[in-house]
C-alpha cells in the first residue's frame, strides 16, 4: 500500500473518533454534573505521568526495529516496564486512598483512581499494539481502534446514565469501555504475530536495552517537561488573569492543536518505519524526508492560516461570546501550531537517529525560555501580551 493510502486510512479513523468526541461532549455535559467531570479529570492528571514512563517509552523503539528479534525484544521489556510501574502506582494509591478521599472530600476518588491504574496494563496492549501495527504497517487495525475507543468511551456513559442514572462512575465507565475494546482489538488482531515474536532471553533483553537506554532515560524525561510547562502556564494564567483566562487558552488549544496533533501523528506513523529502514541509505533517506518535510509544509501552511484572519469571529461563533477572546488567543498560537507543524519531521528523526538526549537539553531550554518570557508578559497585566511573548520565543 503506498504511503498516500496509509496517512488516508490512519487519519480518516483519527478524524472520525474527534467527530464523536466532539458530537457527544455537549451531551455529556448536559447529562453530567461538572463534580463528576472534574473527578474524572483529576483522575487522569494524577495519572498522566505514570502513564508517560509507564513502558519507559520502549514502545516508541518498536518501529525502527530491524528485525522481529529485536521488536520482539523492546515488546518484551516495554511490559516488563508496565508491569512495574502499575504495581508501584497501584501499591502507592492503596496505601494513600483515606489521605486522597479526605484531601478532596469525595468517597470516589481513590476507588476510581485505583480502576484507573489497573487498567494501564490494557493500556499497554493498546500503546504496544500500535506500535506494532506502525512496524508492520498495518494501519487499519490502529484506524478501527481509535474509532470504536472513542465511540465506547463517550457512548458508555451515555447507555450507563439510562440504566444507573449520573454519578462519577457512570461517566468513568466510558474509559474502562473503550481501554478494553482498544486492547481486545489490538489482541485480536495482532495476537498471533506478535506472541511469536515476545523475547525472554535474559542476556538479549539486556543488550536490547542498552542499544535503547536513551528512550526511558531521556524521551520519557522529555515528555515530562512538556506535561510541566503546559500545566505551569495554566497556573500563571489563573494567577494573573482569573479562570475565565484558563478556559478561554483551553478552549482556543483543543480547537486548534487538536487537528494539528492528528496530522503530525498520522503522518509520524507512516514514515517512522520506512524512515528507519532508510536510514543506511542516503538517497532514499533523503527522498522520504523531502516527502515527509512537503507534507508537513502542505498541511499546516494553508489551513492554519486561512484561520488567521478569522479565529475570533469562528471561535466566538462555535463557543458563544463568553469564548470570542479564545479566538484573539488563537490569533497568537497559530504562527506557534505551524511552527510545529513544520518542524514536526524532527520528532521523528530524534527516535530514528536516537538523538534523545540532544532533544531532551534543547527542549529543557527552549520550554524555560517560554516559562520566563510567559512570565514577564502576564506582568504586562495584558494576556494578549503575554502570548505575543511566548509566539516570539517559539519562533
Amino acid at each position: 500500500m503506498s504511503l498516500a493510502k496509509h496517512f488516508i486510512t490512519l487519519l480518516s479513523g483519527r478524524l472520525a473518533s474527534q467527530v464523536i468526541l466532539v458530537v457527544s461532549t455537549p451531551i455529556l455535559t448536559r447529562l453530567y454534573a461538572p463534580e463528576d467531570f472534574g473527578l474524572v479529570s483529576l483522575v487522569n492528571s494524577m495519572t498522566q505521568v505514570p502513564l508517560i514512563y509507564l513502558m519507559g517509552r520502549l514502545d516508541q523503539a518498536i518501529p525502527q526495529s530491524r528485525n522481529d528479534h529485536e521488536a520482539g525484544a523492546l515488546a518484551t521489556l516495554a511490559f516488563g516496564f508496565s508491569l512495574i510501574i502499575t504495581l508501584s502506582a497501584f501499591t502507592l494509591t492503596y496505601l494513600g486512598q483515606d489521605w486522597l478521599d479526605e484531601r478532596y472530600h469525595s468517597s470516589h476518588l481513590s476507588s476510581i483512581l485505583l480502576a484507573a491504574i489497573c487498567m494501564f496494563l490494557l493500556i499497554s496492549i493498546s500503546k504496544i499494539g500500535k506500535q506494532w501495527a506502525t512496524y508492520r504497517e498495518q494501519h487499519g487495525v490502529t484506524a478501527s481502534a481509535d474509532l470504536l475507543q472513542m465511540f465506547f468511551q463517550r457512548g458508555s456513559p451515555l447507555a450507563v446514565y439510562g440504566v444507573l442514572g449520573g454519578g462519577p462512575w457512570s461517566l468513568f465507565s466510558g474509559y474502562i469501555f473503550g481501554t478494553l475494546v482498544s486492547g481486545f482489538i489490538f489482541i485480536t488482531r495482532l495476537r498471533r504475530d506478535f506472541v511469536q515474536c515476545l523475547n525472554f532471553n535474559t542476556k538479549e533483553l539486556w543488550e536490547t536495552l542498552k542499544e535503547y537506554k536513551d528512550f526511558p532515560l531521556f524521551l520519557g524525561a522529555t515528555s515530562i517537561v512538556m506535561v510541566l510547562t503546559w500545566s505551569l502556564l495554566s497556573i500563571l494564567l489563573a494567577d494573573f488573569f482569573g479562570l475565565a483566562a484558563v478556559a478561554w487558552y483551553g478552549q482556543a488549544y483543543a480547537l486548534l492543536f487538536l487537528p494539528v496533533s492528528l496530522l503530525t501523528q498520522s503522518s509520524a506513523n507512516i514514515f517512522y518505519p520506512r524512515l528507519a529502514q532508510a536510514r543506511d541509505h542516503q538517497d532514499k533517506l533523503d527522498q522520504l524526508t523531502k516527502m515527509l518535510s512537503n507534507l508537513s509544509f502542505d498541511l499546516s501552511l494553508y489551513p492554519l492560516f486561512i484561520l488567521l484572519p478569522i479565529a475570533p469571529l469562528l471561535w466566538g461563533a462555535l463557543l458563544g461570546k463568553s469564548f470570542q477572546m479564545s479566538g484573539e488567543i488563537a490569533q497568537f498560537l497559530i504562527p506557534m501550531a505551524f511552527i510545529n507543524m513544520l518542524f514536526s519531521p524532527l520528532s521523528v528523526s530524534v527516535n530514528v537517529f536516537h538523538k534523545q538526549k540532544t532533544f531532551f537539553k534543547q527542549t529543557l531550554l527552549c520550554h524555560s525560555l517560554y516559562l520566563i518570557v510567559f512570565y514577564i508578559g502576564c506582568l504586562s497585566d495584558n494576556i494578549l501580551w503575554a502570548f505575543t511573548a511566548f509566539m516570539s520565543v517559539t519562533i
